[in-house]
């Protein structure tokens, strides 16, 4: 459910994933929801996932966490025993890829983030940290329009499903530090946020 209405789906009942009431997330494994375009091209924006992450899959393949038509998608991809966070930027014809190196496989709940500022510069994050190698500054390929959005799947690559739990996302265009003090203290995270974060102690008011 979105509050601006702009709610995913799946109407069909093969690849509908499942509920878990009493983890209140939604859990991943060759399934996805899918939702109508969100207006994010030429836009600086911040994409916030909390999801979990099953261990490392044994073949190479693209697991998909979020994805807007062939422009942006979030995923994780397998490098030797390690699962990194990809993030894909831009049209599949001049796209930028970009990849982290610490994103364990078997990974715990956690807020994953990418802040794209414009066309210049690209942050990869996991709870308000800098991921390692998440850092992307210089030429950074355009959006040049919006598509349909995907949880759970990505097809800018190869078609692959994420293997694993999601729990909430947050699309936005600023206070992305409120945005995280809010995730991680409703979903019991705020002892992974930097010490010098502002909303460590407390949740931010409204």
């Amino acid at each position: 459910k979105s509050g601006n209405d702009n709610h995913a789906v799946q109407l069909t009942d093969t690849l509908q994933p499942i509920y878990n009431s009493l983890l209140k997330t939604i859990e991943f494994s060759n399934n996805y929801l899918s939702g109508e375009p969100i207006g994010i091209h030429d836009k600086s924006i911040g994409i916030f996932v909390v999801a979990s992450h099953d261990a490392v899959p044994s073949e190479v393949v693209y697991n998909g966490l979020f994805h807007f038509g062939s422009h942006i998608a979030l995923a994780s991809y397998p490098r030797s025993d390690r699962q990194n966070f990809f993030f894909r930027n831009g049209a599949v014809s001049g796209h930028s890829d970009h990849y982290t190196y610490d994103l364990a496989g078997g990974e715990p709940l956690s807020i994953l983030a990418v802040k794209k500022i414009i066309d210049t510069y690209v942050r990869i994050e996991k709870n308000a940290s800098l991921l390692s190698g998440g850092e992307f500054a210089g030429t950074i390929a355009a959006i040049t329009s919006d598509g349909t959005y995907k949880i759970g799947y990505q097809s800018a690559l190869s078609s692959n499903y994420w293997e694993g739990a999601i729990s909430e996302i947050i699309v936005a265009f600023d206070d992305y530090e409120k945005i995280e003090g809010y995730l991680a203290h409703k979903w019991g995270l705020e002892g992974s946020l930097p010490e010098d974060h502002p909303y460590k102690s407390e949740a931010p008011t409204k």
